[in-house]
């Protein structure tokens, strides 16, 4: 679609008149300014559940970009102190180190050393929660249940 067609052009007269007004300082009064605080009274009733979902969400975004921050931070001598306490034998130095240091790089540190010494089927089945005392893997039925049972459970 051409848009050119759809343009209103105002004669050349009116525009000459208005650029001589504005020259001339006779023309109409200046746009009225608003500051922030009448904006958001003009608003209405709308601008007050807006303005406290801004300041949650800057409040998250500060608390977030804060937890971020400080999670990303690690001793430099950390995994070499860890390294060292694990080829020494030392295993429950360097666990106790890694439960000490708040850092998400030392709760997994912390979780493959509890792992150190057990078999790797054991190992391998630890992420895998139990459901009334019985540890299963997610392809294996639960005793007692049917998917038959479902529909009369809700």
């Amino acid at each position: 679609m051409n848009w050119f067609f759809l343009q209103v052009t105002p004669p050349t007269n009116s525009i000459a008149d208005s650029l001589k007004q504005v020259m001339n300082g006779n023309g109409s009064a200046a746009a009225p300014t608003m500051n922030l605080m009448e904006m958001l009274v003009n608003g209405g009733p709308i601008m007050i559940p807006l303005a406290l979902l801004l300041v949650l969400a800057v409040f998250f975004f500060f608390e977030r970009w804060i937890a971020i921050r400080k999670a990303s931070q690690i001793d430099p001598n950390f995994m070499n102190i860890i390294r060292d306490n694990v080829f020494t034998g030392n295993v429950n130095a360097a666990r106790s180190l890694a439960k000490n240091t708040s850092n998400p790089v030392a709760k997994m540190i912390d979780k493959g050393l509890q792992r150190i010494g057990k078999p790797i089927d054991a190992i391998g089945a630890e992420p895998f929660r139990t459901v009334s005392g019985i540890r299963h893997r997610p392809h294996v039925r639960l005793p007692g249940y049917h998917h038959r049972n479902a529909a009369t459970v809700l």
